[in-house]
């Protein structure tokens, strides 16, 4: 049976406290197989019976991922994470160097604002803290002209919230665009799940 999987190219950007690697244990951990190589992570995640093939590309500024075009060459889903602690990074990200990255890409994907909670995420509980509010993430989001605005507090249930609204979009658009690898790449996923399935008893 060919191998068909439904790839997308995920670039995450965010400054080195704002816990945007906590992407990449979620996916190492729940992913069917996962390989790094050359600073590149590629991951094969189930969903819906397809299997998708997600290359993660961490990038700590829009700046440094621009300068990665020759590199990376093309992405489906642009990420900013921020740590709704960290009041000054909301302010990095304005729409005059995300219009330079659209440009450079030629981009017509995916785009998200995440706020992560990294207090929550490693305490449990609520912060009394100073925090961006969701208020302001939703105006950054609308200023950035961003489809999707999330927050994270518990890891494991938001990413997948994340990612299955990705996988949905993704989803949609072969649909209508390429039904015929949908169905194909369908076919192999439900061999893996198999495959899966008969390793895990």
């Amino acid at each position: 049976m060919k191998k068909v999987k439904i790839s997308i190219n995920l670039g995450i950007i965010g400054v080195e406290d704002s816990r945007k690697e906590i992407f990449h244990s979620y996916l190492e951990h729940f992913s069917l197989k996962s390989t790094h190589s050359n600073n590149q992570n590629e991951y094969i995640i189930l969903h819906q019976d397809i299997p998708f093939k997600i290359r993660l590309i961490l990038s700590d500024s829009l700046e440094t991922l621009i300068n990665k075009q020759h590199e990376v060459q093309k992405l489906d889903v642009l990420m900013i994470c921020i740590n709704i602690y960290d009041s000054h990074s909301i302010n990095l990200y304005i729409p005059s160097n995300l219009n330079r990255f659209i440009e450079k890409y030629k981009f017509q994907g995916i785009t998200m604002l995440v706020g992560i909670d990294t207090y929550y995420i490693e305490k449990g509980v609520p912060s009394e803290y100073f925090r961006i509010s969701r208020l302001n993430l939703i105006k950054k989001t609308n200023q950035l002209n961003f489809i999707y605005c999330f927050e994270i507090q518990n890891k494991d249930g938001d990413i997948r919230a994340i990612l299955k609204q990705i996988f949905d979009d993704i989803l949609l658009k072969f649909q209508s665009s390429n039904p015929e690898i949908l169905e194909k790449a369908k076919l192999y996923g439900k061999l893996l799940s198999k495959i899966e399935y008969n390793q895990s008893y």
